[in-house]
C-alpha cells in the first residue's frame, strides 16, 4: 500500500498541472525571476516536484503526522 500512494503522489505531481483548469483568480503570467533568488540564497533544488511529495508523504507517516 505504502508504495502505491508513493507511486500515485509521483504521477499526480507530474500531471497536475495538465489536469487542472485554469481558475477565475490564477494569474496566467507571474513574470517571477527565480534567477534573483538562486544567486542570493545559493538555493537550487536538488529532487522533482514527484520526489519531493513522496518524501513528504514518508515523513508524514514516520512521524505520525499524516492524516
Amino acid at each position: 500500500m505504502k508504495a502505491f500512494v508513493i507511486g500515485t503522489a509521483g504521477f499526480v505531481a507530474s500531471h497536475l498541472a495538465e489536469r487542472l483548469k485554469a481558475q477565475k483568480c490564477d494569474r496566467r503570467d507571474t513574470y517571477a525571476d527565480t534567477m534573483a533568488a538562486r544567486e542570493a540564497l545559493g538555493f537550487s533544488p536538488t529532487v522533482t516536484l514527484a520526489e519531493g511529495i513522496a518524501a513528504e508523504y514518508r515523513w508524514t507517516v514516520e512521524t505520525g503526522t499524516a492524516g
